[in-house]
């Protein structure tokens, strides 16, 4: 099955038929029960649980496919170790190995989740056992989601051929698999970025050619989280459905960043009406990446810069398939053991640390402003730590930008 069929039929409403035609597509091994089979629970969080199918993988190992209605009362979004400890019990060793299963409610959105566990030997001849993390591999499926990141893992498993192995599984939905191909996703938008401005800019030596890229996607990025919350306009799709608009009507001009970027970074870095759009409910969010362009600062050389920018919408349209529409991106920031398949804060961290610190040019001779500076991304690990715990990655990358590019 292709990503772009499977992307269509994940952002459909859940339908039993349907979604064990698509594991058969998925998973060629699968064999659906001629009626699904009931299993009893005694966990009040399930009204039903019904088994779909058994799936069969290379080297004797099997997967349960679960359908499990919820009690109304429980948040599909937030409780998910819940969710993931419920369908734990049916990976016995002996018959299964891992579990597919789908939490539905009343909402069109539904959960998927992958868990998973296998015995094996080590290196040294003992037995040991491999689990997914709680809530590892899981994502929101249905109208409200874009589903192009779980379509693109499936197809992945998709293309393993009729025998994958449960390696082959588990490696389709790792987080840490997704975060390097994001990054490394980033940095191709940000060559491509870049190359755009010198070309329309060739008077700016290349570090601020690179400091000007390097903060519009930084904008764009941490947006993506602020839209997901519904804070631009109550709309999830915010940005990506604007510049559709301008790209549709000028695909070689550069009408997005100067006739919808540039008064949105200006209002959302302005307090106050003076800088409203019409018919726009956005937030303010000075300090850092968006500092008050309106006023004083508009005068100084970077924000004289940000006005003086120009990207071409075809640059941007590279940036929104490539980058930003690619990933599901979520606005959890959970345990290190507790993670959505899904771009997630920490990431700003990553990329902040490794690309954007490093480019950074120092002005006191040193190998990079992260030398000069000692500035150090704080990972989730120790963030989570009480000391630390409740800062918040995006806010704290987001002061950190702050402090250092004023």
């Amino acid at each position: 099955m292709t990503r772009d069929a499977l992307q269509s039929i994940l952002q459909q409403p859940y339908q039993r038929d349907r979604w064990g035609q698509t594991l058969c597509g998925v998973l060629p091994g699968t064999e659906l029960f001629t009626a699904a089979q009931p299993v009893t629970t005694a966990n009040t969080q399930a009204r039903q649980i019904h088994q779909l199918a058994r799936i069969r993988l290379a080297g004797g190992r099997n997967l349960a496919a679960l359908e499990i209605v919820l009690d109304p009362t429980v948040d599909l979004i937030r409780n998910r170790v819940g969710l993931r400890n419920l369908v734990a019990r049916f990976i016995d060793q002996a018959e299964y190995h891992g579990v597919l299963a789908v939490f539905l409610t009343e909402h069109p959105d539904y959960r998927f989740t992958f868990a998973a566990s296998e015995s094996v030997f080590d290196d040294a001849g003992h037995v040991t056992r491999i689990e997914t993390a709680p809530r590892r591999y899981t994502y929101i499926l249905g109208p409200g989601e874009a589903c192009r990141t779980p379509a693109e893992r499936f197809a992945q498993l998709a293309a393993k051929g009729p025998a994958p192995r449960l390696s082959d599984v588990i490696d389709a939905f790792s987080v840490d698999k997704l975060n390097k191909e994001f990054f490394a996703d980033f940095c191709r938008a940000f060559e491509q970025v870049a190359t755009d401005i010198q070309r329309r800019r060739r008077s700016w030596p290349v570090a601020i050619v690179e400091r000007e890229a390097q903060t519009l996607l930084d904008r764009l990025l941490f947006l993506y989280f602020v839209q997901r919350k519904g804070w631009l306009n109550r709309q999830r799709d915010y940005l990506v459905r604007h510049f559709r608009e301008h790209h549709e009507a000028r695909p070689k001009g550069a009408s997005y960043l100067d006739q919808f970027l540039r008064p949105l970074f200006v209002k959302l870095s302005t307090e106050g009406s003076v800088a409203d759009i019409p018919g726009h409910d956005l937030p303010f969010l000075n300090g850092g990446l968006f500092n008050d362009e309106y006023g004083d600062e508009q005068n100084d050389d970077t924000a004289r810069r940000h006005h003086e920018l120009t990207v071409g919408n075809d640059t941007f349209h590279f940036v929104f398939e490539n980058l930003l529409e690619r990933y599901n991106f979520t606005i959890h920031e959970d345990s290190p053991s507790n993670q959505e398949v899904a771009i997630d804060p920490e990431m700003l961290g990553k990329i902040f640390e490794s690309l954007v610190l490093q480019i950074d040019q120092s002005g006191t001779g040193g190998r990079s402003l992260r030398h000069d500076t000692g500035s150090v991304y704080t990972p989730r690990p120790i963030v989570h730590y009480p000391k630390f715990h409740g800062c918040g990655t995006v806010f704290t990358v987001f002061r950190l930008r702050r402090d250092i590019t004023r």
